[in-house]
C-alpha cells in the first residue's frame, strides 16, 4: 500500500498546544526580532556616518572650525549620534514577549503545514479526476512534465501543423513523437495510423491515452512499433517519481536517511 492512497490529514494548532493567538503572537515576536537586527545594524551605520560627516566638515573648513568651533560640531555629533542610537535600540525591543516553547511549537506546525501541503499536491496527483479532468492541452503539458523530470528534453509542438504530434521527447540520443490523448474513452486505430504517417523511420512513437485503447488499436500498435501508454501507466510513474523525490528529501546534507 502506497502512502499516497490516503488523503493526508491538515495539522491543527491544537495538536501543537497553540491557539490563534498564540500563532498571532509568535509572528509579530518574529517580526519584531527581524526588525530589531536591521535596527541594529542601523544603530552601528548612522553613528559612524555622522562622525565621518563631521571629521569631512573639519578637514573641508579647517579655518571656519578653528577657535574651538570644531570640537563643538563633534560634541553635536556625538550626543545626535548617542540619541538616535537609544531610540533604535528602545524601539527595536520585542514588543511582544512569547515563551520559547511556543515559538518552537509554531515552527514545528509550520514545517507540518509543509509537509501537508507537499503531501496533498502527491495525493492528488495519483487521482483519477486529476488527469481526467484535464483538457488536452493541459494533459499534454503535464505528461511533458512527467518525461522532463525522467531526464527527456521534451519539445512541445502547441498542435499547429505538427500532424498529430504533440510532443517530442529526446534522451540518449534517441528521438519520440508523442500524441496524447485525454479521452475517457478507449483510443481507436485512426489516431495512430495519423501518428504513423508522421513518422520518420529513426523516430520512436509512443500514444498517451488516458482511457486505454480499443482492441483495433492494440493490434496496429504491436504491427508498426507504437508504444501504447494508458493512465495506469501515467499513474506508476507518477508515483515512482513522487517516491523518489520523496527518498531524496528524506536524506539530510551528511547523506543520512532521516526515519
Amino acid at each position: 500500500m502506497s502512502r499516497f492512497d490516503k488523503k493526508p490529514t491538515e495539522p491543527n494548532l491544537k495538536a501543537f498546544n497553540l491557539t490563534d493567538q498564540d500563532v498571532i503572537n509568535v509572528k509579530s515576536h518574529i517580526k519584531d526580532k527581524e526588525y530589531g537586527v536591521g535596527c541594529s545594524i542601523a544603530s552601528l551605520i548612522i553613528p559612524v556616518a555622522l562622525c565621518f560627516v563631521s571629521i569631512t566638515i573639519l578637514s573641508a573648513f579647517p579655518v571656519a572650525c578653528a577657535g574651538g568651533d570644531g570640537s563643538i560640531i563633534l560634541t553635536i555629533a556625538g550626543i545626535v549620534s548617542f540619541i538616535f542610537m537609544v531610540s533604535i535600540i528602545n524601539s527595536s525591543q520585542a514588543k511582544v514577549k512569547v515563551p520559547e516553547e511556543k515559538v518552537i511549537a509554531y515552527t514545528n506546525f509550520t514545517k507540518a503545514q509543509d509537509q501537508f501541503s507537499s503531501d496533498l499536491y502527491s495525493y492528488n496527483k495519483l487521482q483519477e479526476d486529476h488527469w481526467f479532468s484535464m483538457s488536452g492541452h493541459e494533459f499534454e503539458h503535464e505528461f511533458g512534465k512527467l518525461l522532463e523530470n525522467d531526464g527527456y528534453s521534451v519539445t512541445y509542438t502547441q498542435g499547429s501543423g505538427d500532424g498529430g504530434i504533440d510532443l517530442v521527447a529526446r534522451k540518449n540520443g534517441r528521438e519520440t513523437i508523442i500524441q496524447c490523448k485525454a479521452w475517457k474513452n478507449p483510443v481507436g486505430p485512426a489516431p495512430l495510423r495519423e501518428l504513423q504517417g508522421v513518422r520518420s523511420p529513426e523516430q520512436d512513437a509512443w500514444m498517451v491515452g488516458l482511457g486505454g485503447f480499443t482492441n483495433g488499436a492494440i493490434e496496429f500498435a504491436k504491427q508498426k512499433h507504437i508504444q501504447t501508454i494508458s493512465y495506469q501507466q501515467v499513474a506508476e510513474t507518477v508515483e515512482r517519481q513522487l517516491s523518489k523525490h520523496d527518498m531524496k528529501r528524506s536524506i539530510d546534507s551528511g547523506g543520512n536517511l532521516i526515519i
